[in-house]
């Protein structure tokens, strides 16, 4: 017995990237003659390679047994996302993360809000999947994540010579016997340089 459709979905959207064949679908949505919702399979013409080669758009035609009409693929070719490396950026990012677990308590905060951004700014760019952002929007984005984790650790670095120049002077000042409690702190002192 031949199916029979009283209405088929006459219109479809297809997307595909520039050089690669756009994938229409088997079947699409209908309504059978009694009313009862089905999926009608599609006999589509045949898509000569030039026709996707460059980005643009495009109409495929096919046929639905069983259905006088016409149905129509648009196909949107866009341009092909370009492949780019975000190695540089993932490490940059993980360094970010470590440096992050120690923020010296007198940590200006306009290095903080720097540092903080660059990274907002990197996860941002890492995790883009649109093929938003060029591989030189990548490197950037390391580049200025890295400076701003230099100036992290560099802050960090301040606090812990101010605590070695106090140390020093401390010892220095002579108030405290060299009895095995300041031998320890002379050797963790060192232990920190």
């Amino acid at each position: 017995e031949d199916i029979e459709y009283a209405s088929v979905t006459e219109q479809i959207s297809v997307t595909t990237e520039a050089g690669v064949a756009p994938i229409l679908p088997s079947v699409v949505d209908a309504v059978l003659t009694n009313g009862a919702a089905a999926l009608a399979p599609v006999t589509w013409d045949e898509i000569d390679e030039s026709m996707y080669q460059e980005a643009g758009t495009f109409t495929v035609n096919g046929h639905v047994e069983g259905y006088d009409g016409t149905i129509t693929a648009v196909v949107t070719v866009n341009e092909p996302v370009p492949e780019v490396d975000k190695t540089e950026l993932q490490s940059a990012i993980q360094i970010a993360e470590e440096a992050k677990q120690s923020y010296p308590a007198n940590l200006p905060a306009d290095t903080k809000a720097v540092f903080e951004n660059a990274l907002a700014d990197a996860y941002e760019i890492y995790n883009d999947a649109e093929g938003i952002y060029s591989q030189e929007d990548i490197d950037a984005a390391a580049a200025a994540l890295a400076e701003a984790t230099d100036t992290l650790y560099d802050a960090n670095r301040g606090v812990v010579d101010t605590a070695i120049e106090d140390a020093e002077a401390l010892i220095a000042s002579g108030k405290y016997q060299n009895d095995d409690a300041m031998e320890a702190f002379k050797a963790a002192l060192e232990a920190l340089k």
